[in-house]
C-alpha cells in the first residue's frame, strides 16, 4: 500500500470523524438515544486512530524536513545548515 493511499483513508477516516461530532451535535440525534449511543461508540473508536494519523502526519511532516537541503551531518550530528553566508 502506497504513502498516499494510506494518507487518502486517513483522511477519509477523519472526515467521518468530524461528520460524526457534528451528528452527534443534532437536536434530533441527540433525541434518538439509539441512534446517539451507536455514533458516540463509532466517534470514540475513531478518536484514536485521527490521534495517531495526525502523529504520523507530523512525523512525515519532520521527515521530510530532516531529508531537505538545509540539513547538514558534521561530526558532531545533523544540524540545519546556515541560511546565511
Amino acid at each position: 500500500m502506497s504513502e498516499n493511499s494510506i494518507l487518502s483513508r486517513l483522511d477519509g477516516l477523519k472526515i467521518k470523524y468530524e461528520e460524526i461530532g457534528q451528528q452527534m451535535t443534532d437536536p434530533e440525534v441527540i433525541a434518538d438515544m439509539k441512534k446517539f449511543v451507536a455514533l458516540n461508540k463509532e466517534y470514540k473508536e475513531l478518536q484514536p486512530v485521527v490521534e495517531t494519523s495526525e502523529k504520523y502526519r507530523t512525523a512525515l511532516n519532520h521527515l521530510a524536513e530532516w531529508r531537505s537541503p538545509s540539513w547538514n551531518r558534521n561530526s558532531s550530528g545533523w544540524k540545519r545548515r546556515s541560511s546565511c553566508c
